[in-house]
C-alpha cells in the first residue's frame, strides 16, 4: 500500500483509460491540483477518515495507515509538484523522489498518531517544513 501511495504521489500511475478529451488527455493519476492549484483533496481524505474514525471508535490500525500513507503522498505530491497534462501519453514532469527525501518524509509521516495527522493537515496547502 506504501509503494502504491508513493507512486501516487509522485505522479507516476496512468490510466489509459483517462485519455480522453473529457480529462483533457490526463492519463496521470494524481490528487486535484496543478501547478497554480495546489491539491486539497488530501485534507478532504483525511477528513473523511477522521470522521469516520472518531465515530467508531478506531484509534489505530488499517484506517491510521491508510491516513499515514495519504500524508505521505501528500508531502511528496507537494515537494515534486508533477503536473501530468499531456497529449501523447507521456509525463513530461516525470520524477521520481530523491530517495534521502523520500526517507526523511517516511521517517516523518509514517509514525504519526492520528492527533499528529490531524495537526499535519492543518496547515494548507502544503505541509510544513518542520
Amino acid at each position: 500500500m506504501k509503494a502504491a501511495f508513493i507512486e501516487f504521489g509522485t505522479g507516476l500511475l496512468t490510466d489509459e483509460r483517462r485519455n480522453t478529451p473529457k480529462y483533457f488527455f490526463n492519463v496521470i493519476h494524481s490528487m486535484d491540483g496543478s501547478k497554480d492549484n495546489p491539491p486539497v483533496g488530501y485534507h478532504r481524505w483525511h477528513g473523511v477518515i477522521r470522521a469516520y474514525t472518531l465515530v467508531n471508535g478506531i484509534s489505530d490500525g488499517q484506517w491510521l495507515t491508510v491516513d499515514r500513507c495519504m500524508a505521505l503522498a501528500w508531502a511528496i505530491q507537494s515537494e515534486l509538484k508533477p503536473l501530468g497534462i499531456t497529449n501523447n501519453g507521456e509525463n513530461p514532469n516525470k520524477k521520481n523522489i530523491d530517495p534521502s527525501k523520500l526517507q526523511e518524509l517516511e521517517s516523518k509521516y509514517l509514525g504519526m498518531t492520528f492527533d499528529q495527522l490531524d495537526d499535519a493537515f492543518d496547515h494548507a496547502p502544503y505541509p510544513t517544513s518542520k
